[in-house]
This record gives C-alpha cells, sequence and structure tokens, in this order.
C-alpha cells in the first residue's frame, strides 16, 4: 500500500488579474528581503517608493502605492529597480505590510486606500490542507 504524503502547494503571485506593471526605483533604509505581495508607498518629496506605514505620514510612507509581485533582494541601503504592479486585483491574503509580515491588520479603511490607487485587494479561500 503506498504512503500518504502531504503537499504544500504554493499558488503562485498575489496578482490575480489585471495587473498594470512599471519600472520604480525603492529605496532601501538596509538590507531587506521583499517578499512578494509587500505594499510600497511613494514619498512624494524624493517620488521614489518606500515601505508602507499603517498610519503612516500620507506624504511620506502612509499612502500605497504599489505591490511587489515577486520576491526582491537588497543588499544594502540604497535605491533599486523594481517592477511593482500599479494596478490590478490582489489576494488580500498574500499582501504584506513590512512592519507586521503579512496582511493581518489590512482592515477595510486599507483595503479603501489601496482601492483608491487601483489596487484591489480581494479575500480568496483556499483549500484548506487535508489532514491525513
Amino acid at each position: 500500500m503506498a504512503n500518504i504524503t502531504t503537499t504544500t502547494n504554493d499558488n503562485g503571485s498575489p496578482l490575480l488579474k489585471e495587473g498594470v506593471f512599471q519600472n520604480d526605483v525603492y529605496t532601501a533604509a538596509g538590507a531587506v528581503d521583499l517578499a512578494a505581495g509587500t505594499i510600497l508607498a511613494r514619498n512624494v518629496s524624493t517620488g521614489k517608493l518606500v515601505d508602507y506605514v499603517i498610519g503612516g505620514t500620507a506624504a511620506v510612507n502612509g499612502t500605497p502605492s504599489a505591490i511587489v509581485t515577486q520576491a526582491v533582494e537588497v543588499s544594502g541601503a540604497g535605491d533599486v529597480q523594481i517592477r511593482p504592479a500599479i494596478g490590478g486585483q490582489f489576494q488580500l491574503e498574500r499582501l504584506v505590510v513590512v512592519a507586521d509580515g503579512d496582511a493581518s491588520n489590512i482592515d477595510a479603511v486599507e483595503k479603501d486606500k489601496l482601492r483608491l490607487y487601483n489596487l484591489t485587494a480581494i479575500s480568496v479561500n483556499q483549500m484548506a490542507q487535508a489532514t491525513p
């Protein structure tokens, strides 16, 4: 008789559909690994993308502007060229706020902020993992 094995599948990108992408510059404060689904904000004084902060200053880091759809490794402080999504529909559960490491604090208010910039967060029910 065959053994039962458990397989964990990664269902891919946080992007569900209608992605619009743009080449841009991300300013890192230090070495960081941006996970796929990381929400970024635009610093209006520099015009560059930075980590989005819930409750942050609107002109600096409190307005979501883009979402990273593939992991990005940044080796140190400074500017990095990236190609994030600036529009589309995204799986809510796969979004990431850098300070939290996940989407646990994305509530209706944060979803409305995302929607203002054509970044629509949709809750998607994944199939539960089978228990042997």
